[in-house]
């Protein structure tokens, strides 16, 4: 096999124009908080990917309706309180985010859901997940610390918490921040590592009364309804 020379040559000028594709992590937020507000979203420049369409159909399970075209996407929101209950499994796929932020929603829910996915998904931890939401009194079972995750109704409403955590994880920390949307009194979410903050600033988006002090995330939750 013969040699391969590649000469770059210096220029002195680059012009052009680059599509720099919408971001995962805020793509499965965008929609998830679309859903439980109140009113019309439209979302541009969503990321097209297997694990955003689990969560898109996941949300549609849950009865949301999502309306797509070439430039972007129009969710009507269902409302806190809005979600009905699905009649299948929810299929997760590959999507950790997703699973993981969904817990955090349906562990408030009037309806038993299961939460699945596929055989890499299936051996990825989600006790995690699972403990703090006990913490706020969420009926959650894991199989052997995985998924698939069963959950059910609470007895009663869920319950701030006061809650360090312990492991620097954004979907951790976001599935408390969904759950305690649910909740009458406020969270305090005390951490040393800084993690993403995408849930923290897109509640802030969505007109949702959120603050930060110092190192600790602090959530004040009333009788308040997102709306936009």
């Amino acid at each position: 096999m013969s040699n391969l020379t590649l000469i770059a040559n210096p220029t002195k000028t680059i012009s052009g124009k680059i599509f720099v594709p919408g971001d995962k992590s805020i793509s499965h937020r965008a929609i998830i908080f679309s859903m439980l507000c109140e009113g019309q979203t439209t979302i541009h420049n969503l990321l097209e990917s297997e694990d955003v369409r689990r969560t898109i159909d996941v949300s549609k399970s849950l009865g949301l309706n999502i309306v797509a075209n070439q430039k972007c996407i129009e969710i009507k929101g269902l409302g806190i309180d809005g979600l009905s209950e699905p009649n299948k499994e929810l299929d997760f796929g590959n999507s950790g985010t997703s699973i993981r932020l969904f817990m955090g929603i349906l562990a408030s829910q009037k309806f038993n859901t299961t939460l699945t996915g596929d055989n890499s998904l299936l051996k990825r931890p989600m006790e995690r997940v699972a403990s703090p939401l006990r913490l706020m009194g969420a009926n959650i079972s894991t199989n052997n610390g995985n998924a698939p995750v069963t959950i059910k109704p609470p007895l009663g409403s869920l319950n701030g918490i006061d809650y360090k955590l312990n492991i620097p994880s954004a979907q951790i920390k976001s599935a408390i921040i969904l759950a305690s949307l649910f909740c009458r009194n406020k969270t305090i979410l005390h951490t040393d590592t800084v993690t993403r903050d995408h849930t923290e600033n897109m509640l802030g988006l969505f007109n949702y009364p959120i603050s930060k002090i110092k190192i600790a995330l602090k959530l004040i939750l009333e009788d308040f309804k997102v709306q936009i």
